[in-house]
């Protein structure tokens, strides 16, 4: 596994970031807006807002790692929930308990 970072991370350094164009400035802008109608729409469903990346640098784009990391927490916890829900004692249905004794 660690083989597989490394490779990932001289991957990573080998790219960079390509010249900026007008269709990609136009494309970053529509993202934007649909990020933030995302965050709009979260807002009225009462959902938590997405996390924003590591915050280390500003405008910084993720790396692989990062996003599959973000994946992998996202899975433990949507995991972590579905357990919970399972292992939680459920009150009886009314006039379930009834039909016992007959």
């Amino acid at each position: 596994m660690k083989e597989l970072m490394r490779r990932l991370d001289r991957l990573e350094a080998q790219i960079e970031p390509a010249e900026e164009t007008e269709t990609s400035r136009s494309l970053r802008k529509r993202l934007k807006s649909g990020q933030r109608r995302v965050a709009e729409w979260r807002v009225r469903e009462g959902l938590p807002p997405l996390a924003e990346g590591t915050g280390d640098v500003p405008n910084r784009r993720r790396t692989i790692v990062e996003i599959l990391n973000s994946g992998r927490q996202r899975n433990a916890l949507a995991h972590r929930k579905l357990v919970e829900a399972h292992d939680a004692p459920s009150s009886p249905i009314a006039g379930e308990a009834g039909k016992e004794g007959a």
